[in-house]
């Protein structure tokens, strides 16, 4: 779903990057699905690319720096033509290829990769997630793959146990491009009271559970938890155990 049918209040896109023009919010582009859906090896870690490219000569690695560009405008092109899973396979192209120490550009191809998984449904949230982990990791400094990874935690459910990241990929991008304060403000409070509610909801879930183990232990003496009031401190949350005959 469109994150435009789906959370009006927040309309910032979030297509991929490229310095050519792709990018539709700030500047700059990048697991492997194939065009028939199926997984592919990535065979991207820092290791493996460096054992790659420990042997090649500069003009051998400009080469592939070359040719990593071309995939990444390649991709770009399959994503604005909605080819996503063609986009995928080419910006993991470009992943494997990408010189070690073009750290900036692997980021933006694993955050148009994630984007191009944003646009495949629920299946493939997890790889959306974690692509936009992954861009991050190699930028800290890059904004859009925080907006991404709390987008896509906020439009999916949103996803309970990650809404506390998803927070503070929020509050990360307004820390790092201001701008959009006005934009995303409004969801920050909005995601505040869902984590607020869940947090509600899980203490009574835990109290439950807690009563259910003290029966066992309280019918032996011919008590039960009702025996036991819980009065919540209104003004810090905490719980205070009152007993009633």
């Amino acid at each position: 779903m469109d994150d435009s049918e789906k959370k009006s209040n927040l309309t910032i896109n979030h297509d991929t990057d490229d310095n050519n023009g792709a990018d539709e919010v700030i500047p700059e582009t990048t697991n492997r699905v194939t065009s028939d859906g199926s997984d592919r090896v990535d065979g991207d870690s820092l290791e493996n690319m460096i054992d790659q490219t420990s042997s090649l000569s500069l003009e051998e690695i400009e080469e592939r720096r070359c040719k990593c560009l071309d995939l990444k405008s390649e991709g770009n092109s399959k994503f604005k033509d909605s080819e996503h899973l063609e986009a995928i396979d080419l910006y993991t192209e470009a992943i494997e290829i990408c010189p070690p120490k073009d750290t900036k550009e692997k980021s933006i191809l694993y955050n148009n990769r994630a984007a191009a998984y944003s646009h495949l449904g629920d299946a493939y949230v997890e790889k959306c997630l974690d692509d936009c982990t992954k861009s991050i990791e190699l930028d800290p400094l890059y904004v859009k793959p925080y907006l991404k990874r709390a987008r896509t935690v906020y439009n999916n459910g949103p996803i309970k146990e990650k809404m506390d990241q998803a927070l503070e990929d929020f509050e990360k991008v307004i820390e790092l491009e201001p701008s959009y304060r006005r934009e995303i403000f409004p969801t920050i409070v909005e995601l505040k009271g869902m984590i607020e509610k869940r947090n509600e909801e899980l203490k009574k879930e835990m109290i439950g559970k807690l009563k259910d183990i003290g029966n066992v232990v309280l019918n032996k003496f011919g008590l039960s938890t009702d025996n036991f009031q819980l009065v919540q401190n209104p003004d810090n949350g905490s719980y205070s155990v009152n007993f009633k005959k």
